[in-house]
This record gives C-alpha cells, structure tokens and sequence, in this order.
C-alpha cells in the first residue's frame, strides 16, 4: 500500500531546498502516491510561477515528455 502525501509536502521540500529524495530516509519512494488534486495544485503552482529558473526548478520532464507520472 502506497502513503499518500499533500501537496504542503512538496511546498516543505523545496522551501528547505530538498529534493523528493529526502523522504526516503521515511520512507521508500516507490511507495508514495499523490491524489489527483494533488497533482493538480502542483501543476498549478509550476504555471503561476515566473518564467526563469524557479519555473523551471519546478518543471519535470522525462525523455522530452510534459506529461506527468501518474499511479493508480
């Protein structure tokens, strides 16, 4: 069974400059999952960011693709 984590998770970890990464040391990342308003408040947050190096921080791209990881 997967923990599911909120979007103030991810806020935390990159206020403090952490990746995703640093809760392995809770908890294996193979089993964490985000709900879908989750993922949608985090979507949110990378469009209203301004254009530079934070908006792109917060952008995840994988083999080229825009389209975000999902679990069921």
């Amino acid at each position: 069974m997967a923990l599911l984590i909120d979007s103030n998770i991810f806020i935390a970890l990159e206020r403090r400059g952490l990746q995703l990464a640093a809760l392995e040391v809770l908890v294996p990342v193979e089993s964490l999952a985000i709900s879908a308003i989750t993922a949608s408040e985090l979507l949110t947050g990378v469009l209203r960011a301004p254009l530079g190096a934070r908006r792109d921080a917060r952008t995840w791209q994988r083999s080229g693709s825009q389209s975000a990881r999902t679990t069921s």
